[in-house]
């Protein structure tokens, strides 16, 4: 019996020895386990150069909205800062998150304006409706009214409204019109294009979706341009007759709307006679003398702006010469300076070395301000003051094109020359 209770006490001995070594063992490990985190620890701050010795810099964060616009130092040109997101690598998406949370939205909805709509009439037909010149299914047509055209409703009648659409002004059956903010829902439906219209002063239009990208030109406040296409952060236009991208942040969008084409055949104006040439000739010579006498004053040059905003509103014609039925920018300031009996070259690149070159902040009403692309001129306007021009801008309908009044600094002027001395 002792023999079996020595022999019991002994094996628990050695089970008691064995918990201890293994206790012993594991703390020894542990310790190592400690040590090596440590050890690892001090090689990550090696590595990133951090030193819990020395006072920790504060990194500044640039925020959100400094990081959205900057402006030039000489014109208020707005555009979109890349966030720092879109320079560095694209984040991975997860097998969890959803594909439509990793894609951001390409489009967006045009605006919806109840002013804009105020008053305003468009044709609910498949393909055209005349507008005549009388109340009249028998009345002459003297336009053609076609979808996505837009009009402003001069008086609504019962039957037959009279309205203006461009140049065209006549009346349409009420039964084939829309009115008002219909027609946003109908352009909606219908998926009509969009238009984009600047809301900054000065806005650029690069060459391709990146603020480092090549600038083409500059548009203005207002400016409104048929949208081509967009994705999440540019819209894709046609502006001085290249296509590039504006900042989306800086335009509002609506759809694009078109007007109405006459159907008026334009008469052919009669041949001037011997007389009349005479007289015209007789007529700039005397504002000629008349500016040399007023030109100090600066009355002459005022009269030279306000003759040459009379034609705000007409077309745009490459090469041609009439400041009513259509004119280029160089026939533009040519025919205006000629009707006071300023003779200049035809071109923007030679009228460029008429008259005297000014500096471009010494510019006065009456002077000519000129852009260049690529390095040439290809552009000329006539400053009117306020910071403001008058030119034939492009083709496009009024008030995206033709004789129209922009910011000086709509494109970054080269030159400026002064013919009116």
């Amino acid at each position: 019996m002792k023999h079996k209770i020595a022999k019991g006490t002994m094996a628990a001995g050695l089970s008691l020895a064995f918990i201890l070594g293994v206790s012993t063992f594991a703390d020894a490990k542990g310790d190592q386990y400690q040590t090596g985190l440590a050890g690892s620890a001090a090689a990550m701050e090696q590595y990133t150069e951090s030193d819990s010795s020395a006072p920790k810099k504060k990194v500044k964060t640039p925020s959100a909205a400094a990081a959205v616009k900057k402006t030039t130092k000489t014109q208020h040109i707005t555009e979109v800062k890349k966030q720092a997101a879109a320079t560095s690598a694209k984040p991975k998406v997860t097998a969890k998150q959803p594909a439509a949370a990793a894609v951001q939205k390409q489009t967006k909805e045009p605006e919806f304006s109840a002013s804009f709509y105020r008053g305003k009439a468009a044709p609910n037909v498949r393909s055209v409706l005349n507008i005549r010149k009388k109340k009249s299914i028998s009345s002459p047509v003297v336009g053609k009214f076609k979808k996505g055209n837009i009009g402003t409703v001069l008086k609504k009648g019962k039957e037959w409204s009279r309205i203006r659409s461009g140049k065209v002004t006549g009346y349409v059956k009420n039964e084939y019109l829309i009115w008002g903010s219909d027609i946003h829902s109908y352009a909606k439906k219908h998926n009509f294009p969009k238009q984009a219209v600047v809301k900054v002063d000065t806005l650029k239009v690069r060459q391709k979706q990146s603020t480092k990208a090549k600038v083409l030109t500059l548009v203005s406040r207002d400016d409104s341009y048929k949208v081509l296409g967009e994705s999440a952060e540019w819209i894709n236009v046609k502006a001085d007759g290249d296509k590039g991208y504006l900042a989306k942040d800086y335009v509002s969008l609506g759809y694009y709307y078109t007007s109405a084409k006459s159907t008026v055949k334009k008469q052919k104006p009669a041949k001037s006679t011997t007389s009349t040439e005479r007289t015209t000739q007789s007529e700039r010579q005397n504002s000629s003398s008349q500016e040399s006498g007023d030109s100090s004053s600066g009355t002459t040059r005022q009269q030279v702006v306000n003759y040459a905003l009379k034609f705000v509103g007409n077309k745009y014609r490459y090469g041609g010469n009439s400041l009513t039925n259509g004119t280029d920018c160089s026939g533009f300031t040519q025919q205006v300076l000629g009707h006071f009996g300023y003779n200049i070259s035809r071109t923007s690149y030679s009228q460029a070395n008429d008259g005297r070159t000014i500096s471009i902040s010494s510019v006065r009403p009456g002077d000519l301000l000129f852009y260049k692309r690529g390095g040439r001129i290809n552009h000329v306007t006539m400053y009117i003051g306020n910071g403001q021009v008058v030119h034939a801008s492009n083709s496009a309908p009024y008030p995206r094109g033709g004789i129209k009044v922009s910011s000086m600094g709509y494109r970054t002027p080269c030159k400026a020359v002064r013919i009116i001395n």
